[in-house]
């Protein structure tokens, strides 16, 4: 009988001699994203202030952190770039127009009113639903037919299409069947 198993993230297949396997990709899945806010601000509006007794805290002199379509919310991971110190991913504790007060466990470096466009994009959560990884290669989930003689990685055996898929993808235990028979 052979035995298939993932090592570092690709599926190794370890066939009986001169048998010929159908490998079948089956239900892969990606998750989906959730929708993603993301605020440039103007120059000369955001300020940086740590705090040694209370939550850090950014600040909008213009009030665009609750202000549609930039609506930030409490639990958000918030991506800061283009700042002078503090670019880096937070998480949001509260936020009220015009300040974005962090999670207790996030450190800033203050830093004053930036002549800065700063940019704060949502770190995207993945939503619990998700969609199949490949249903854009193929409606039959892709059976490809290949014959191995000993051990090798399911990315040299497929095609291209699903060689990059299996790149880019991390696949798991129960995600694959093997097959035998005459192919």
């Amino acid at each position: 009988m052979s035995r298939y198993s993932l090592v570092q993230g690709s599926l190794c297949i370890e066939p009986e001699s001169g048998s010929t396997y159908e490998i079948r990709v089956m239900g892969v899945k990606k998750p989906v994203l959730l929708s993603e806010v993301t605020y440039t601000s103007e120059v000369s509006n955001i300020a940086f202030v740590h705090s040694d007794t209370d939550d850090d805290y950014i600040t909008d002199g213009n009030n665009k952190f609750v202000t549609s379509p930039n609506i930030f919310k409490a639990g958000d991971m918030v991506r800061v770039s283009n700042s002078l110190t503090n670019d880096g991913e937070y998480l949001a504790k509260t936020v009220v127009l015009g300040r974005i007060t962090l999670h207790n466990k996030e450190v800033l470096t203050s830093e004053g009113i930036s002549a800065n466009q700063i940019t704060f994009t949502t770190v995207t959560p993945f939503e619990e639903d998700y969609q199949d990884a490949i249903s854009s290669l193929a409606a039959s989930r892709i059976a490809d037919k290949f014959a191995l003689g000993g051990g090798d990685r399911i990315a040299r055996a497929f095609n291209s299409d699903l060689a990059d898929l299996i790149a880019e993808n991390e696949f798991q235990e129960g995600n694959f069947r093997a097959e035998y028979g005459d192919l």
